[in-house]
């Protein structure tokens, strides 16, 4: 099965790490407003919901983001607080739905391990005090994945609204994250077909209901898009000229080493050694989770190269949070392993070690914000 029987999930332990993660965040949130998130600011501040909605012009709007934060703003007034408030409330969510996924799948160990990683991360607490979308994609890319369990458990009407709201917020907070449904979509149809032993002569009927959510939710997302297929079209020509007016070392250009800066940037602040408990906690899966998950993560670069365009490694950050569950994994079962074979001192070692080796970086990259 993609997930185990739980009778119970335990809130404590999100609750505790959401609260210390919220007094790391208050320095940033007070912060002047800089850089990419005040243009975005200035750029759109007078839109209304309906502007924002039906007229995209270009990588500077989210267009969710920016319709949760003038909401808050003509309520309370402007400030930097209220301005980033939207993103900062996503990130404290992501601690709790990255927790529930992680006992989901596999236990409360993982699901701890998974929310501290996350918050030692540098992407989780740099765009919790930046007011642009990218701790809007964390949250919504890990409540589509919610969204499948609950499909696949025994909730389906609660998982189809689940997954079909978090996918088109997904799709209005940065167009660039459809990549990431078509995935979502074939990920699910590959763990009905490897259970169609189980379920008999009723699968195909199972197979259409589980299916039908995204169905919706592709022809909403379409639609949508298609809308405002003008002005994407226009966003994606400003981008390319913007980069080349400026000479810019970024480009949208499908190349290896674009890839591995986004490889290397979504590890950050840990370097490409992340990668090992991550590949380690692959291979230690079950057959259904294995397929899920490699599907989940590789069908957004594939989609990628075909369509020539690649960003910037930042909008891709929808992939972070299921790399950041693996890597927790393969740390779980490869200090069991360890531990089933070696002395009680050689466990105080490693852990120790463990925990040097993730929290020296965390805590260094972590500084700099104050």
């Amino acid at each position: 099965m993609l997930t185990s029987d739980k009778k119970e999930y335990y809130w404590k332990t999100p609750a505790v790490l959401s609260l210390f993660f919220a007094l790391l965040c208050l320095p940033g949130l007070t912060a002047p407003i800089y850089g990419d998130e005040a243009v975005t600011y200035l750029e759109h501040i007078v839109s209304s919901p309906f502007q924002l909605l039906f007229n995209y012009s270009g990588p500077n709007q989210h267009t969710l983001f920016t319709i949760l934060s003038n909401s808050l703003m003509r309520i309370f007034g402007e400030h930097e607080i209220i301005f980033r408030f939207p993103v900062f409330v996503a990130s404290i969510f992501s601690i709790f739905v990255i927790y529930h996924l992680g006992q989901s799948f596999w236990n409360k160990k993982v699901a701890t391990i998974a929310s501290l990683l996350i918050i030692g991360s540098y992407h989780h607490l740099n765009w919790a005090q930046n007011g642009r979308g990218y701790a809007l994609n964390e949250l919504l890319a890990l409540t589509c994945v919610l969204g499948i369990t609950l499909l696949l458990d025994k909730k389906p009407n609660k998982g189809a609204l689940v997954l079909i709201f978090s996918g088109f917020a997904l799709c209005l907070t940065l167009p660039s994250n459809a990549y990431f449904l078509p995935g979502c979509s074939i990920a699910t149809f590959v763990v009905m077909w490897r259970l169609k032993k189980t379920e008999g002569s009723v699968f195909w009927f199972l197979l259409g209901k589980k299916l039908l959510p995204f169905i919706f939710l592709m022809i909403l997302t379409v639609g949508y898009f298609f809308t405002i297929y003008d002005d994407l079209v226009r966003g994606i020509e400003t981008y390319k000229n913007f980069l080349n007016g400026i000479k810019s070392a970024e480009t949208t250009e499908v190349t290896l080493l674009h890839f591995y800066q986004i490889i290397r940037d979504l590890a950050r602040p840990w370097g490409l050694w992340f990668y090992i408990p991550v590949l380690y906690g692959l291979l230690t899966l079950n057959r259904i989770q294995r397929s899920f998950f490699l599907i989940l993560l590789g069908t957004p670069p594939l989609l990628v190269v075909l369509s020539g365009i690649l960003g910037p490694p930042r909008t891709y950050i929808f992939m972070f949070p299921f790399l950041i569950l693996l890597a927790a994994l393969g740390i779980e079962r490869g200090t069991r392993f360890l531990f089933h074979y070696k002395s009680h001192y050689f466990r105080k070692i490693l852990i120790a070690t463990l925990c040097l080796v993730f929290l020296i970086p965390s805590v260094l990259n972590h500084f700099q914000n104050y």
